[in-house]
């Protein structure tokens, strides 16, 4: 499925709501953690989870990877690649002006999926 999301460095993970929790099949139950967010727009409820994230690319090659994703259903502000639990494992670099991200697998690292 395609999502787009906000890149923001301040925020700890890829965070979803209800669109995308439903589209994945995410369920609280299976998840690794159920914790307390708080953003700015309150505390928000939701639970941790892995998801393969694809990146694709415009020039070069696409770039697969796995991420901690905080899923909460009360969440409807649309989805952010944070940065701890998500960009942290790539490099990259963001052009605001253009509204480009360009990024690359993590240097020595083998974090990338096949």
């Amino acid at each position: 499925m395609t999502v787009l999301a906000f890149v923001d460095t301040g925020a700890p993970y890829f965070i979803v709501g209800p669109d995308i929790i439903d589209a994945l099949s995410l369920r609280p139950l299976a998840a690794t953690a159920r914790i307390v967010l708080s953003t700015r727009f309150g505390q928000i409820e939701g639970f941790l989870d892995t998801v393969d994230l694809e990146i694709p690319a415009e020039e070069g090659d696409s770039l697969r990877f796995s991420v901690t994703v905080f899923a909460a259903e009360t969440w409807t502000a649309g989805a952010f690649l944070g940065y701890e639990g998500c960009i942290a494992n790539i490099n990259f670099a963001v052009q605001p002006r253009l509204n480009r991200l360009f990024f690359g697998p993590p240097d020595g690292a083998d974090t990338a999926l096949p």
